[in-house]
């Protein structure tokens, strides 16, 4: 029984944490336009693209690399 009782007061615990006591004021700031735009810039159709990028075709570097090996 008594290990119970300390075992439900460490649980109760987490509600008095500093995060814990901030969450309904996290909760509240949270605005769905900036996160859907951020969401977007990020993931979305307006992210930005890592084109690669291309080299001309060379015979000469061709040739070089198969003399080589």
């Amino acid at each position: 029984m008594q290990i119970e009782v300390i075992l439900s007061e460490k649980k109760l615990q987490i509600f008095r944490t500093p995060n814990f006591q901030q969450l309904p004021l996290m909760i509240k700031s949270c605005d769905a336009d900036k996160d859907l735009s951020w969401w977007s810039d990020t993931y979305g159709a307006t992210m930005k693209m890592n084109w690669p990028i291309f080299e001309v075709f060379s015979f000469v570097l061709l040739l070089f690399t198969n003399a080589s090996s």
